[in-house]
């Protein structure tokens, strides 16, 4: 007998193995043993070559079961060379995926939807190009952000168009999958197959009369729970089906559906009367495009999250319940019956895979008949394709030319399409030997059937337009039935337009969809493309002469006279960009194929998703700088781009630091109160311009606020003070009971008048209380209620008007100040920063904030993430940037303003960044015209969309605290939401809470310099002083001889002047000289000297042609003691001050009280008058002695001669000379300079080195305290283990010992020292000294 071994794999993946001829040397379990083992040989050998069979199937990049959607990398060249192209063996794009950047950190990501083990990995080079990946590292995922990488380096192409297979060894299992190209050939360009198998898949194929039903009768399947998961993946081309459908005899249910391609989630955990428990949420769009979608459902409680593909929707239940009761029945693929939650009658068609409701996996258990579990109708356990192929025509230069029957007297055109664009050609031909054509269209949204002919040679247009608008993504069809007498279009399968015209029909050979090339244009007549835009979407179903085209045979090229330009074929490529809707705050989005578009018009909001609010957070901010009047009816958005909505309020301007802001309601007018015996039975309602979640954000950055209550009485008790129960009381925003009145306080039940013993009735703490005598006399209470964390009044109660009456008043809520402008923070070093949160960005954020500096540039904000970031600084005096990567590299707009920005005035900036562009907004308030305020940045389509960071949110220098900002921060807010700076900068190093300015409230800069703000340091401008120095206080003096003097020519612009400052400091011993004489060329003059008497004289003319004197003989100032000289003259009023002593001042009766002539050879001379004239002073009568501070209006003689001695610029453009030349010799007189006390300096903290140990480290920092943390513990374990030995040392080493001691005996017993003493005597008690024991090592 012939020995044979046969091991066969059948369906299933059974083994069988048969074997004969054996059985005579081995034993049956002998043989079998041999055979399971060499079974498991061969198996360990397919392991390690991976040649499972059984999982080694492509998971669909080349076939699109992997959509676009699941499909993303790091960077790509544009739109043509994006991920979606990264297909093997297609060529579509540009033939394959290209990195924008070629560098190691370029990543190709792969969502699979589902853990699924990876066994290969084949790859491309683009299509055509010498582009292509030497090697590459792959990388395995089941979060996204926690990889495990394969262990080795895989060989990839060689050449463009080669396939290269790896097959991998070992299990690699995960959701996600990503290349990371290490070796490239020109550039990162590549086109990829995965092969592998589900993890787990059990999938079934629903027809649409069938479905899988779960029957909870028993009480072991009952469902009562308050947390559940479900999840499924599906793939369909219908818009409508039930997927999942469970309910209760309680009327509790859950419905998932797909209606219109979307996702539809009804939940019901139970309705009491009062409240209905019925909720829905929706996710998702364009979910009927025949690919794998994933669905995720997760309840806690009252809490769920909807997960669509990547996107989330969570909400939470309506109603009181928790718990979900089914005890009936759950089904998938559909139901039998419209029950609650149903809205389609639609049974699921297509495929679903991987059915999981609380853990139980439906398709498994249904396809093994498990009790309870059983399927309806047409139901098959694996997942069937769909012979409905679709195409996309991507872009204005595709389209598709179909031939044509010609010569026919009948049209039979039709497809299927969606599209977003409002505008498009859809299917163009000629008739009539190119005389007269027909075209499909829409136009504005809307379908248009165009027919032009020619009738006696006159051409006539028929156009037939819907009523509908079917540019909203969703299917839809057309059919153009075309006679020689009639024209009828059909569109949306059962919608009919007749119309009734004479063709005179012959049809063309060539039709066009999608679009149109240059040569049609020109010889076919075919619409202009800049005249009609292309068609841009997706076509099925396409008819041409009563012959339905075959799209994969067209997509194969097997069909004839086909031209088929940059058409994708077998899926569809449009993308709903609207879902989840990308605007915000309720605005409504609107699209095409490339963008979206915000409405904001109707929001109060701007931006591109009508992000950032167009409204102020409060009316201080109406008039931030000080620079105008915040007054009138202004919108006051609370809390910026947060979800709270602007309201408007009244604005006033008390101050320049103060303002006012009004917020009126509906109850402002004296209302009549009568009929209401019961204590508080009337009940008055208040309702504010803004709802209480809008008010309380003012009122809580507000300084105080205020609201005036009035009640007039007549024969009506309001408090029923002191002791009884209230009549009346009004209610705050804390629903408490309030009774006492304005000006009162809380828990006194008293009105204004019971606090100073004014009430008509002493004994109450109210008027209206005293009623007794003053029945028919008016009683009123009023004044203001001043407790902020009441206010504002919601509610008014009254009662005890009947007989009686009443009226009430309340007025407006009051508030005032902005607390936010001095939350405020000072930064007096680059390396000083403070750190908040994490910048929440993913879709869009914002960041607002006030400054105030002298630096010319610095870092305001900067958050990092493992390659993200957002940066906001100022590049230059009129320069700031936001710079940003969101994984597409990185990008950057600057606003470059008119003026400069350091000029110590504060101004404002707003950066956001959003889905479709990032803008940043510089002092918006000084503009007129927001957009002026503005610059903006588009976003890259179709990239990478969310902002992902991790470390702190930096304040004031960039994440490695370096390039910081010096100055002041005030009113930060993140997202709306305010940020405490003041807080913040109390424990930072660098940084003091408030804004601390060095010059003031007292200038350190002396003589009226001015101090220049550096935040963290100042200057002073000794500019317009005579002196110079750090602080303006050094003097420049000299000392002069009477031959001596200085003479000052005024230069040709120095002005006529109504107003003079003459100042001259002094110190002499003799009573002769000229301390200051100004003369123009026509005389005018004004002399300051010592009089022979020691007094000072000032004597002017000021071209009235006679002297003027002004006198001080109340001292002898030539006392070898420093004094100082001040003459001011205003007009014809002229005032001397000496030693800053008013000493004389006088109104002169002149005519002329204009100082003219200085720029015509004026002269200003010190020391004595040397013009060559008779009034010159002799060369011994000059002044002698030491002269300093000399100033003549803004001219400073003695300043400008030394400094030019330095060859320092001169600041007046006038010359100066001493004569003789260097006879004047440089002194400070004998003063010493204001010397300021040093600023106290934080030191610097270099604890561990770090110059910020103080304060938590950024995640995003690579240095980790991970090691430093293990040692520490390392160290105080070994330190305690120390101890430890030492004791046990101690205790097993010790020896007895003896020592003698003096100690008294009995001391314990004694009474007091003494008598111890005694007793311990020997000489007492005869008895020896005692000896004492201790332990020691």
């Amino acid at each position: 007998m012939r020995n044979t071994l046969q091991v066969r794999r059948g369906s299933g993946g059974k083994v069988s193995v048969f074997f004969r001829g054996f059985r005579q040397l081995f034993s049956t379990a002998t043989m079998q043993g041999a055979v399971w083992l060499l079974l498991a040989g061969f198996t360990a050998v397919a392991s390690a070559q991976n040649v499972d069979p059984e999982c080694n199937f492509p998971l669909g990049m080349s076939s699109r079961l992997i959509t676009d959607g699941q499909i993303s990398a790091t960077s790509f060249v544009n739109y043509y060379r994006a991920p979606r192209y990264a297909r093997l063996n297609r060529r579509e794009g540009d033939g394959g995926w290209s990195a924008s950047r070629d560098d190691f950190s370029q990543y190709l990501t792969f969502d699979l939807m589902d853990r699924s083990r990876i066994t290969a990995i084949a790859t491309q080079g683009r299509f055509n190009s010498d582009e292509w990946v030497k090697e590459y590292n792959i990388q395995f995922s089941d979060n996204r952000w926690q990889w495990r990488t394969y262990s080795a380096t895989l060989k990839g192409n060689t050449n463009a168009d080669s396939v290269v297979t790896n097959r991998l060894t070992g299990t690699w299992i995960g959701r996600y999958m990503r290349i990371n190209p290490r070796s490239w050939n020109k550039k990162i360009s590549m086109r990829v197959e995965i092969y592998g198998c589900l993890d787990r898949a059990h999938s079934a194929t629903f027809a649409g009369d069938g479905y899988l039903r779960y029957e909870l009768t028993r009480e072991e399947d009952r469902v009562r729970t308050t947390q559940d998961t479900i999840k499924m993946r599906f793939k369909t081309n219908k818009p409508h089906g039930m997927l999942l459908y469970g309910h209760g005899s309680q009327n509790d249910f859950i419905s998932l559906e797909l209606i219109w391609g979307k996702i539809w989630l009804r939940v019901n955990l139970g309705t009491s009367r009062s409240v209905e428990g019925y909720t829905e949420a929706t996710a998702g769009s364009l979910l009927d495009d025949d690919q794998w979608h994933s669905i995720e459902i997760t309840r806690n409680r009252r809490d769920i999250s909807l997960k669509v593909d990547r996107f989330f929707v969570k909400f939470r239940t309506n109603g009181d319940f928790e718990r979900l009761d089914l005890d009936r029945q759950i089904t998938v693929g559909g139901v039998d019956f419209l029950f609650p939650g149903v809205i389609v009658r639609f049974n699921f068609q297509g495929c679903l895979q991987n059915v999981f409701f609380n853990g139980i996996n439906m398709i498994e258990r249904t396809q093994r008949q498990v009790d309870a579990f059983s399927s309806v109708g047409s139901v098959t356990y694996n997942c069937q394709g769909t012979t409905q192929k679709s195409l996309t025509i991507p872009s204005p230069e595709s389209y598709l030319r179909l031939p044509g029957a010609s010569g026919r007297n009948s049209i039979a055109l039709g497809f299927e399409f969606r599209t977003f664009n409002r505008e498009s050609m859809m299917a163009y031909t000629q008739i009539n030997q190119g005389t007269g054509s027909i075209m499909v269209r829409l136009a504005d949204g809307r379908l248009n059937v165009t027919i032009v002919r020619f009738v006696n040679n006159v051409e006539r247009v028929v156009p037939i337009l819907s009523d509908e608008y079917q540019n909203d993504g969703r299917w839809h069809s057309v059919v153009v039935n075309a006679t020689e007498n009639s024209v009828t279009v059909t569109y949306d399968y059962n919608r009919t337009i007749n119309t009734n015209t004479v063709l005179q029909l012959q049809t063309g050979d060539k039709y066009y969809l999608g679009g149109c090339p240059p040569s049609a244009v020109s010889q076919e007549g075919c619409p202009i493309r800049g005249e009609l835009k292309p068609f841009q979407g997706c076509m099925r179903q396409i008819v041409i002469d009563g012959q339905n085209i075959d799209i994969q045979r067209l997509a194969d090229g097997r069909l004839a006279n086909t031209v088929k330009t940059g058409v994708q074929f077998n899926y569809c490529g449009l993308v709903d960009r609207c879902t989840p809707n990308p605007c915000e705050h309720g605005a409504t989005c609107e699209q095409d194929w490339y963008t979206f578009t915000c409405n904001c018009q109707p929001t109060g909001y701007n931006g591109a998703t009508c992000h950032l609010t167009k409204y102020e957070d409060s009316c201080a901010n109406y008039n931030p700088f000080g620079e105008g009047v915040a007054s009138g009816t202004k919108f006051i958005d609370p809390d910026g781009s947060g979800p709270l909505a602007p309201f408007p309020v009244q604005c006033a301007t008390i101050d320049l630091h103060t303002v006012e802001t009004v917020i009126t309601h509906d109850s402002m007018a004296r209302t009549l109160v009568s009929g209401f015996a019961g204590a508080g039975s009337y009940k008055k309602d208040i309702v504010y311009q803004g709802s209480l979640p809008q008010v309380l954000p003012l009122m809580m950055r507000s300084e105080r606020c205020q609201q005036r209550i009035r009640y007039e009485c007549t024969n009506s008790r309001l408090l029923n003070s002191p002791n009884g129960q209230p009549f009346g009381w009004w209610v705050g925003r804390t629903n408490d009971k309030m009774v006492y009145w304005g000006d009162a306080g809380p828990g006194t039940q008293k009105c204004a008048c019971g606090l100073d013993g004014t009430c008509r009735d002493p004994a109450k703490y109210c008027n209206c209380d005293g009623t007794a005598g003053f029945e028919s006399v008016r009683g009123v209470d009023e004044g203001y209620l001043t407790q902020m964390p009441y206010l504002p009044v919601t509610q008014l109660r009254f009662g005890d008007t009947s007989p009686g009456s009443g009226f009430h008043t309340l007025g407006p809520l009051e508030c005032y100040g902005d607390i936010m402008f001095n939350n405020s923070a000072t930064f007096k070093a680059a390396e000083a920063h403070l750190r908040f949160p994490t910048f929440q960005a993913k879709r869009s954020g914002d960041i607002c904030f006030q400054f105030i500096t002298r630096a010319a540039q610095g870092v305001f904000i900067h958050n990092r993430g493992a390659r993200d970031f957002f940066k906001v600084e100022m590049l230059s005096p009129r320069q700031v940037s936001l710079s940003y990567d969101v994984g597409n590299g990185r990008q950057e707009v600057v606003k470059t303003m008119t003026y400069d920005l350091n000029d110590n005035r504060f101004h404002s900036i707003c950066a956001e960044r959003n889905l479709k562009e990032a803008r940043i907004v510089v002092d918006k308030q000084r503009f007129q015209d927001p957009t002026q305020a503005e610059a903006t940045i588009a976003e890259v389509m179709d990239a990478h969309e969310s902002l992902n960071l991790n470390s702190q949110l930096f304040v004031g220098s960039d994440t490695e605290g370096r390039n910081g900002f010096i100055g002041v921060m005030r009113d930060l807010s993140v997202n709306g939401v305010h940020q405490d700076l003041y807080s913040a900068a109390i424990p930072a190093w660098g940084v003091e809470p408030g804004m601390v300015r060095l010059c003031e409230p007292v200038n350190p800069c002396q003589n009226n310099a001015t101090c220049i703000e550096g935040w963290g340091f100042y200057e002073c401008n000794c500019t317009l002083t005579p002196h110079e120095g750090p602080t303006c206080s050094n003097e420049i003096g000299a000392r002069m001889e009477s031959a001596s003097y200085l003479e000052y020519s005024f230069p040709n612009n120095f002005r006529d002047s109504e107003k003079d400052n003459i100042t001259v400091g002094f110190i002499t011993e003799h009573k002769q000289g000229i301390l200051m004489h100004v003369v123009s060329e026509t005389g005018n003059y004004m002399t300051l000297r010592i009089k022979d008497s020691g007094g000072i004289q000032l004597r002017f003319d000021l071209g009235d042609g006679r002297d003027e004197e002004l006198n001080n003989d109340l001292h002898d100032y030539a006392d070898d003691q420093y004094h100082t000289v001040n003459i001011t003259r205003v007009g014809k009023r002229v005032s001397m001050l000496v030693d800053g002593y008013l000493l004389n001042q006088r109104t002169f009766d002149i005519s002329n009280d204009r100082f003219k002539g200085l720029n015509n050879n004026g002269k200003l001379f010190v020391g004595r008058i040397q013009g060559g004239g008779q009034g010159d002073t002799p060369s011994n009568k000059g002044f002698k002695g030491c002269i300093s501070r000399v100033m003549f209006n803004d001219v400073f003689p003695l300043k400008f001669y030394y400094l030019n001695k330095q060859n320092i610029a001169f600041q007046r453009g006038g010359t100066v000379r001493a004569v003789p030349d260097d006879s004047l010799l440089r002194s400070s007189c004998g003063i010493e300079p204001v010397i300021m006390p040093p600023r106290t300096v934080e030191p610097w903290p270099t604890a561990q080195g770090s110059p910020f140990y103080s304060q938590t480290e950024p995640t995003a920092r690579v240095v980790s305290t991970t090691g430093n943390l293990i040692a520490g513990v390392v160290a105080v374990l070994i330190f305690v283990l120390l101890v430890l030995l030492c004791m046990l040392a101690r205790y097993a080493f010790r020896h007895k010992g003896s020592y003698n001691t003096n100690e008294a005996k009995g001391a314990d017993r004694a009474d007091d020292p003494d008598t111890a003493v005694v007793a311990g005597d020997p000489r007492h008690t005869g008895s020896d000294v005692g000896k004492k024991k201790e332990w020691f090592i």
